[in-house]
């Protein structure tokens, strides 16, 4: 049997809902199994959302070098028109670092 994404996260769903239930269990001090009414017994979970369980989303993404400093406002500008990044500025960025008696 194949262990697909989709049964991990069923598993780690259903582990989450267990731990859950246990810290309820022992910080309300109730004793499931003592109650006189076995048909009605209480059943805590929590109702958590998908974003606790879905997987990570990837995307590809280039980096480049920037040779002139100065051209850096031009190149974002130009790359942005062609390529647009909706919701992805922080992608945008761009970090001045000094390698081996270079500006870059």
């Amino acid at each position: 049997m194949m262990v697909t994404e989709e049964n991990k996260s069923e598993t780690k769903k259903r582990k989450l809902l267990s731990e859950y239930e246990q810290n309820i269990r022992k910080k309300t001090n109730l004793n499931l199994e003592k109650m006189e009414d076995t048909e009605t017994k209480l059943k805590i979970f929590p109702i958590l959302g998908d974003e606790y369980f879905r997987s990570v989303e990837t995307e590809k993404m280039y980096v480049g070098k920037v040779n002139e400093k100065k051209e850096t406002s031009r190149l974002i500008k130009e790359l942005s028109s062609h390529w647009p990044l909706t919701g992805r500025s922080h992608l945008k960025r761009v970090r001045w670092t000094q390698q081996k008696g270079k500006n870059i």
